[in-house]
């Protein structure tokens, strides 16, 4: 994946995995001993999505439902 270095990051703790995956964004004038990182955290580093690239992305009820409505579940084979 490339990417532009100059482009803002973020970065976040992973909080807890399981059931769902929960993070907590980490400031970032913080120190990683302010921020209470121990030995063993996991970090989430990812670059910021621009807002005008989200905007895009926007998808209209109508054709979500469709989508939904007309979806076919697959089951694979088994290998045995």
């Amino acid at each position: 994946m490339s990417t532009d270095e100059s482009a803002p990051w973020q970065v976040s703790e992973e909080v807890k995995f399981e059931p769902k995956v929960m993070i907590d964004k980490l400031e970032r004038r913080q120190t990683f001993h302010q921020s209470q990182l121990e030995h063993g955290d996991i970090l989430v580093v990812q670059p910021l999505v621009p807002e005008v690239s989200l905007t895009c992305c926007t998808v209209s009820r109508k054709s979500l439902s469709t989508v939904f409505q007309s979806r076919v579940v697959s089951h694979p084979a088994s290998l045995a």
